[in-house]
């Protein structure tokens, strides 16, 4: 049972060791990395218009004077 285990935990460490140097290789890492940017930068962008929105919606609802009623204070 014991050697399982070890045989188990030895491929489990190459395969790490290999994809680790496969993904450090310069340009699989660069590109990688772009596309880490362009998910970023899309969704950074998709925030800003959204947040944008609100603001919008928020300064409408406050510069339309709402309705009350008077109430008369008699004394």
């Amino acid at each position: 049972m014991d050697g399982v285990i070890a045989r188990i935990t030895n491929a489990m460490k190459s395969t790490i060791q290999k994809i680790q140097t496969t993904l450090m290789k310069p340009e699989v890492k660069k590109a990688g990395t772009e596309q880490i940017k362009k998910k970023a930068k899309s969704s950074i962008i998709e925030q800003l218009s959204r947040k944008k929105k609100e603001m919008a919606e928020r300064e409408v609802s406050r510069t339309i004077p709402v309705k009350r009623k008077k109430q008369d204070m008699e004394l």
